[in-house]
């Protein structure tokens, strides 16, 4: 509206409730002449009919009923916090707080004395979360919206304070013990925990990554380097000596997954993120070969009993230390005599009974297809 033309009268609300709910009525049920400018009739008793936006975000505060503009008013508060996106987050509509009336008579508006009553929405009472708001301390508490953190209404924060005060940074586990948000909701973040898409967040969806490398390894490689906590020496558990497993190296083919892990078909399978945050060793495919029954010991960070490094006997040598990572491949006998104890053969020469998979002389012997090496079955002739 023009400044040429007058602010309508707001009354302040004093004295008994009832009264001051009878006032509020007159002022906006009052019978006013034509006006040739189109007038939100919301504006009469708050917000401001000058604002730019829909007619919820002109009727929002400041101006209270009472005319206040201050924050530290309970009737102005927080609203433009919510109402006008930011940063960090999208804009509120008013219905995720208040039941918005259709018409300034509709019951439940100016029926009953101020504040205004909270109506919590979906998106407040995600999670079956139950919000409350205490009108003595002015805060809001047990809200899908800011989590376990109970803001004060009449103190509104900066977008520069609001990472990590509704949630961890990172959420505590299952979820990964990582703060590079990007890697599994880039839809919504970006590196430097800025916000890509700030209407998508505190929506009440998680936008999550479906890709396993979106949370461990790569795009091009699920098995870490890096881990759910985004480091890449082998000399964590979360790495080790995961890549070598995974490529196989010049004496082995690749050993799937499912080795070793159960693998989820979606993020939200159950033994997958609702556990610990280290993933649980259950060995399967070439490991039990041979009624094998490996166990994986993280204390010592290693396994024993499995057929895939010792195929012969127990008598085998121990598994590797999985945070080794050795610079040298593995020598034939790191995993079985050479040549294996009897029944075995007492010959060195592998190629007599194995030539079509390996190649050499004693003391010189290379694998010539790791796709038959350590793949559950004994190639020979």
């Amino acid at each position: 509206m023009p400044s040429s033309l007058p602010r309508p009268l707001r009354l302040p609300l004093a004295g008994a409730a009832a009264l001051a709910v009878a006032a509020i009525s007159a002022s906006c049920l009052e019978e006013r002449a034509p006006n040739p400018l189109p007038i939100n009739p919301c504006t009469r008793c708050h917000g401001s009919d000058e604002r730019q936006g829909t007619r919820e975000l002109q009727a929002a505060p400041p101006f209270d009923t009472a005319g206040n503009t201050d924050v530290a008013f309970p009737g102005v508060g927080s609203h433009q916090q919510h109402l006008v996106g930011s940063i960090t987050h999208g804009p509120v509509a008013c219905a995720e707080c208040h039941i918005v009336p259709e018409a300034s008579d509709s019951p439940g508006h100016v029926d009953s004395a101020a504040p205004a009553e909270l109506a919590p929405g979906p998106v407040a009472r995600q999670g079956g979360r139950k919000p409350s708001y205490d009108p003595i301390a002015f805060r809001c508490a047990h809200t899908y919206c800011h989590g376990s953190d109970e803001p004060r209404w009449t103190a509104p924060r900066s977008s520069a304070q609001a990472c990590g005060s509704c949630h961890g940074l990172p959420p505590p586990a299952p979820h990964p013990a990582d703060v590079h948000c990007e890697r599994c909701h880039d839809e919504v973040m970006q590196a430097g925990l800025s916000f890509a898409a700030p209407a998508r967040h505190v929506d009440g969806a998680i936008d999550s990554a479906s890709a396993c490398g979106a949370c461990h390894g790569t795009k091009e490689s699920y098995a870490p380097p890096p881990d759910l906590s985004g480091s890449e020496a082998a000399a964590g558990m979360g790495v080790g000596a995961h890549q070598i497993h995974a490529t196989g190296g010049a004496s082995s083919r690749p050993v799937a997954c499912e080795s070793c892990h159960l693998v989820p078909a979606a993020v939200s399978d159950p033994g997958h993120l609702d556990g610990s945050a280290h993933a649980e060793v259950a060995f399967g495919a070439v490991a039990v070969t041979a009624d094998r029954q490996p166990v994986w010991s993280r204390e010592q960070a290693r396994c024993a009993g499995g057929w895939c490094h010792g195929p012969t006997s127990a008598d085998d040598p121990p598994s590797p230390i999985w945070t080794s990572a050795p610079a040298e491949p593995l020598p034939c006998d790191g995993c079985h005599g050479m040549p294996p104890p009897a029944p075995h053969a007492p010959s060195p020469k592998c190629t007599v009974c194995h030539g079509e998979v390996v190649e050499g002389e004693p003391g010189n012997v290379t694998i010539k297809d790791r796709d038959k090496h350590v793949d559950g079955v004994v190639q020979s002739l």
